[in-house]
């Protein structure tokens, strides 16, 4: 069974998702995100991520995947519960077969 992913609201303050797309992008994060309110590792952290793709790597299964607060998970569950506010119950399907289409149209 998949591990439980972050709550919601943690993913809405971390992520963007574009549903026409699929793409996850990171935002911006305030100062107090980071350690001992470090800004130039918020400074450094904000430039080399925030408005990049997030979730971009590709797993052997065909799944994109990407790391939030240290543990790994897969884009298409981070999305699921973005939009719908819960965990998934099971699997997700893919209706095009595609498992790195990531648009929740799919």
């Amino acid at each position: 069974m998949p591990r439980q992913l972050p709550p919601a609201d943690t993913l809405r303050q971390l992520l963007e998702y574009d549903s026409d797309t699929g793409i996850l992008t990171w935002k911006p994060r305030p100062v107090e995100m980071f350690r001992d309110n470090d800004k130039r590792i918020c400074a450094t952290w904000n430039t080399r991520y925030a408005g990049k793709e997030a979730f971009g790597s590709i797993d052997l299964d065909g799944y994109k995947f990407g790391p939030i607060q240290s543990s790994y998970f897969k884009a298409h569950r981070i999305i699921w519960k973005m939009v719908h506010g819960t965990d998934p119950k099971g699997q997700i399907d893919h209706v095009n077969g595609n498992r790195a289409d990531t648009r929740i149209a799919n």
